[in-house]
């Protein structure tokens, strides 16, 4: 993970910064799995406040449904962790903050009963109501290192979505 993996996020979040401010465009973050990383290494960024409206970490049932109003009976099935959970959770964000694209991250960072670790992301664009989501598989059980690859997949998932987006070679 080192120096190294630490300048590949922020190369590919200067490019973000670049594409949204370019386009005057805002992002959120809705965090579970990801526990607060994504708002960590964007805020980061010198003029972050000129494309991150803010972000918040929920991990409890009751928060998501009060703060991103995703849909309580199916996250009491999921358990919070579902295809459905990150759409809901990634629209509900943008809603929140009001902004023009938000990503959101649920999952389990080690294995949790018959579970195995993965994550889903899904990132949410307000001008076309379309959402997104990618389901990664965790190789390791390492929680801390499933959150970093979680923090590193969702940044190039959103910059892959901004390039077509925005039709970017």
């Amino acid at each position: 993970m080192g120096y190294q993996y630490l300048n590949e996020k922020m190369i590919i979040l200067l490019l973000i910064k670049k594409i949204l401010e370019k386009h005057n465009k805002k992002i959120s973050v809705a965090e579970s799995i990801s526990a607060g990383n994504l708002q960590s290494f964007i805020s980061s960024i010198s003029g972050a406040s000129n494309f991150f409206e803010g972000g918040l970490t929920a991990y409890s049932i009751i928060q998501k449904v009060n703060l991103l109003k995703i849909n309580k009976d199916n996250a009491e099935i999921v358990n919070c962790v579902s295809e459905d959970v990150a759409l809901e959770m990634s629209k509900g964000c943008s809603l929140l903050f009001n902004t023009d694209f938000s990503i959101s991250t649920t999952g389990y960072a080690e294995k949790y009963k018959e579970y195995p670790p993965h994550a889903y992301i899904s990132i949410y664009d307000k001008e076309l109501n379309r959402s997104i989501v990618k389901k990664i598989i965790f190789k390791s059980n390492n929680r801390q290192l499933n959150q970093y690859i979680c923090t590193e997949e969702s940044f190039k998932y959103f910059f892959i979505y901004l390039k077509e987006r925005y039709n970017i070679k």
